[in-house]
């Protein structure tokens, strides 16, 4: 009887029990969250001291007057920053609409921002292209037809055969001159800018001859671009007088002669016979459109 008393006391009190020990829980998690929530605080505050320096009031800042500014060494906080802030850079301001072009390789070029467009003519690469020959296997014609070859064979890069590969202007075999001014005339077929013209004469060269361009082709067309008198000559061989005459510097198109005939007149014999070419050769480039 009375065990069974002690039990049914210990069931009756263990609901009690229970809910104290709900309740000390929930105060030690009152007390833990209260804890981290002061540490969180401090923390942060100790930040914010981090960046405050105290700066000494000088004696007309005292809060009791000049009087008492040696006797209290008040302080005061004042903000400093670590580091500054560099100043926004403007940027620069646009070229005017009426912008002169810029010059490139002597070339004007339009301006970069604003202004109207640029027209430039068609003959001045802002480059000049490599220099080339110009009259290899183009076709050639003469005034007269001459003892020899045809002038074909001025272009047909042949220099071997002495009766076949160069014309002449002379009535026979024995090389009487034809009566002057006899011409030769080279179709580059396209429009050219050219920086000199080699004519590889035979021993009986001419002493005076024109060098002329045309865009054309038509008589009258035709403009002079070179009064040779006997050229700057040199003896390849026994067989060839070659004259080197220079038109123009590659690099400065804008004063190079401009055309796509070609004609050499000749006006005076070197010798007693009727003049002889080997070949003539153009150099230059050709003009862009």
């Amino acid at each position: 009887m009375g065990l069974r008393l002690v039990l049914f006391r210990c069931l009756t009190a263990l609901p009690a029990l229970l809910l104290l020990g709900l309740g000390v829980t929930i105060l030690m998690d009152e007390g833990a969250r209260s804890n981290l929530q002061r540490a969180t605080g401090t923390a942060h505050l100790q930040q914010q001291r981090a960046a405050v320096v105290l700066l000494p009031l000088s004696e007309g800042e005292s809060p009791n007057g000049p009087g008492e500014a040696a006797a209290m060494r008040t302080t005061r906080p004042a903000v400093v920053t670590t580091a500054e802030t560099p100043p926004l850079r403007k940027p620069p301001p646009p070229p005017p609409k009426d912008a002169e072009p810029v010059l490139s390789a002597g070339v004007a070029m339009p301006p970069t921002v604003g202004g109207p467009s640029q027209q430039f003519p068609h003959r001045l690469p802002e480059v000049p292209p490599p220099v080339k020959t110009l009259t290899r296997h183009k076709p050639a014609t003469a005034s007269v037809r001459g003892n020899l070859g045809p002038a074909g064979a001025l272009t047909d890069s042949k220099n071997s055969d002495w009766l076949k590969d160069r014309w002449q202007a002379a009535k026979d075999m024995t090389g009487s001159p034809l009566p002057l001014p006899v011409s030769l005339e080279i179709d580059l077929e396209r429009q050219s800018m050219l920086t000199s013209v080699v004519l590889d004469w035979e021993t009986a060269y001419a002493s005076k001859y024109l060098i002329e361009l045309s865009a054309t082709g038509k008589d009258g067309s035709y403009k002079t671009v070179k009064d040779e008198t006997a050229g700057s000559s040199t003896a390849a061989s026994p067989k060839h007088i070659v004259h080197n005459i220079k038109l123009g510097d590659a690099a400065k198109p804008e004063d190079l002669p401009v055309g796509r005939f070609l004609r050499i007149t000749i006006t005076e014999n070197g010798t007693p016979w009727g003049c002889s070419l080997w070949e003539v050769q153009a150099f230059g480039f050709a003009a862009r459109r």
